[in-house]
């Protein structure tokens, strides 16, 4: 079966519009989203999937990048998955956001830095609670020391401590997306994979 019909309906044959359950959360501007959520169940728990920034799907719309989420955390026997992500700009490419997200050099933006504040703190709470979290932000991640301090957050402070999972690296090390093309792309029965483990006592274990 392909991954726009595993996408489009359940088992039954029942389209997808009929039985899931969509959310997303803006700013009341439009331009921020902090997350996304599609959930089919009530059992299995979420997926935590972490992006580099968020597209323009909604609490209406899906985008390829949802359909692949759906299908991955449907495969995996799990009853839904929240989308979070490094930065919170909603851009289609990863450019205009690269350029809001340079706060201190554009004036600064303070307003910017809150809202990458507040995005740094939905995640954490969102990897925390899920069921699995996987990074899959790919190769365009311009800031490696926030990625680096995202991730002390979401393996520090209070527990629980998660492992993060992802669908492969890149030959650079960076987390794949789930729409990578060419070698990078991820088979349609791909399994999580352990990327960083976390510990009973919290921090990181490469």
């Amino acid at each position: 079966m392909a991954i726009s019909d595993l996408a489009a309906t359940d088992l039954f044959g029942t389209p997808f519009a009929d039985t899931i359950q969509r959310g997303a959360d803006l700013s009341r501007c439009g331009t921020f989203r902090w997350t996304l959520t599609r959930t089919w169940s009530s059992e299995g728990g979420h997926v935590c999937f972490i992006g580099l920034n968020p597209s323009t799907a909604d609490h209406r719309k899906d985008d390829p990048t949802v359909c692949r989420w759906t299908h991955f955390a449907r495969a995996w026997g799990y009853g839904g998955f929240t989308a979070v992500n490094l930065y919170p700009f909603r851009s289609s490419t990863p450019g205009p956001c690269r350029d809001w997200s340079r706060w201190e050099e554009n004036g600064p933006d303070y307003h910017a830095r809150d809202m990458l504040w507040r995005a740094e703190s939905v995640l954490v709470r969102e990897a925390k609670a899920a069921a699995l979290v996987v990074a899959c932000w790919g190769a365009g991640a311009w800031d490696p020391m926030w990625v680096d301090h995202v991730l002390e957050q979401i393996q520090e402070g209070e527990a629980p401590w998660p492992d993060i999972h992802c669908f492969g690296l890149s030959k650079d090390g960076h987390p794949i997306h789930p729409m990578a093309r060419g070698r990078s792309r991820i088979p349609d029965d791909a399994r999580p994979v352990l990327w960083k483990a976390g510990t009973a006592s919290g921090g990181l274990d490469a």
